[in-house]
């Protein structure tokens, strides 16, 4: 057999070209999903593409906007390592400073960016401050008035608007807390003092989700079976009569009042809980209380077919279920007693045949059934 010979000069030249290709291989890429924007106090901010794919700021905000509610926890500068804290429009402003495309998060992206690192509780480990994904929230308290009045929680819990408003005068927020070690969601008035993210790009439509509907004779969209949704953040509100659902499941699940604003939120688009004037406009449409009860229940002429869920109450015990259904409205009661929360409920009695609104003393605490609408 005949020896093939390379030559030696041939093979140093290979050798080489693989080392160097190595190189390149090893050679770390340039991340460019992460740089910084300047505030309008010349602070250059630092973001960065996020698991979920999108791009959010990694510092709390710090600086003021003219015409527009913010300040330093207790007012002390010191504690300017936190961020400032702003009320809901002053937040929207001081994202939108930022320039073109940076704007107040979503509520629904902020549930995206938690359950993307694992969920409420897994979520804390990944997103707190020197956590693995470099979000670093930070622990900067909470001002309930802007009148100085209510400071607390700095150091123990970060509170961190979204865009979303919710009733009238409220908006959706999160929370991190040290305390219980994992993120919380809830809704508070718009003028609460909270710390500032932001995120880049646009705001993608959110789905809604299928559901029975009808069109009533108020003109307006409702839900024709009560919710059974579960809200993020809400789960420990929301039950199946005696936590059974394989028994009661087709009533649907009884909600605390947060709970049941947030489930309704759930679906979507326009769709919220009905406020107070929504439940008299549609008992007016089909004749009073006295004759929409029999319109209104299941079987009735109106299509609603509000069931008989019964209800828990705030000591954990199931009552009332096939004699009566108790419908939440958003609409806050007037307190009867110190520290007392309540709002409207409309129940419909199968003993009496009747249909009723009350406010129960404290009761948002309690266990109600709850249908939704949009205009």
């Amino acid at each position: 057999m005949k020896r093939i010979s390379i030559p030696i000069a041939f093979l140093l030249v290979v050798l080489f070209l693989a080392i160097s290709c190595q190189r390149d291989e090893a050679k770390p890429e340039t991340n460019e999903q992460e740089g910084t924007v300047t505030g309008l106090d010349g602070r250059e901010y630092r973001w960065q593409e996020m698991a979920d794919g999108k791009i959010w700021l990694l510092e709390n905000l710090r600086f003021d906007v003219q015409g527009y509610e913010s300040g330093w926890y207790e007012n002390e500068e010191a504690n300017a390592g936190y961020g400032r804290l702003y009320d809901w429009e002053a937040a929207k402003a001081a994202c939108s400073a930022l320039g073109e495309g940076w704007r107040l998060p979503a509520d629904r992206e902020w549930l995206g960016l938690i359950n993307r690192y694992g969920g409420m509780e897994t979520a804390y480990d990944s997103l707190r401050e020197g956590g693995g994904s470099g979000f670093d929230a930070l622990l900067g308290g909470v001002q309930r008035y802007f009148d100085g009045s209510l400071w607390s929680f700095l150091g123990q819990s970060g509170f961190y608007w979204s865009s979303t408003a919710v009733l009238e005068q409220d908006a959706w927020y999160y929370i991190i807390s040290d305390n219980i070690m994992r993120w919380n969601r809830s809704f508070d008035t718009q003028w609460a003092g909270m710390s500032c993210r932001c995120i880049k790009g646009e705001e993608e439509e959110a789905p809604e989700v299928e559901a029975g509907t009808i069109v009533l004779a108020d003109g307006k969209t409702w839900t024709t079976t009560n919710l059974d949704i579960a809200p993020p953040g809400f789960e420990d509100g929301a039950w199946w009569y005696e936590n059974d659902e394989a028994a009661y499941g087709a009533y649907g699940r009884l909600y605390n009042w947060r709970a049941a604003i947030a489930a309704c939120a759930e679906l979507g688009g326009k769709w919220r809980l009905p406020g107070n004037e929504d439940w008299m406009a549609l008992v007016g449409a089909y004749g009073g209380f006295a004759a929409a009860y029999g319109a209104l229940i299941e079987g009735g002429s109106s299509g609603l077919d509000a069931r008989f869920g019964g209800q828990r109450d705030r000591d954990g015990n199931f009552e009332r279920l096939g004699d009566f259904g108790i419908y939440w409205s958003s609409t806050e009661g007037e307190p009867r007693y110190e520290y007392d929360e309540n709002a409207y409920a409309y129940w419909f009695d199968a003993v009496q045949d009747t249909l009723g609104r009350d406010h129960l003393s404290d009761n948002k605490s309690w266990g109600y059934s709850c249908r939704c609408l949009k205009e």
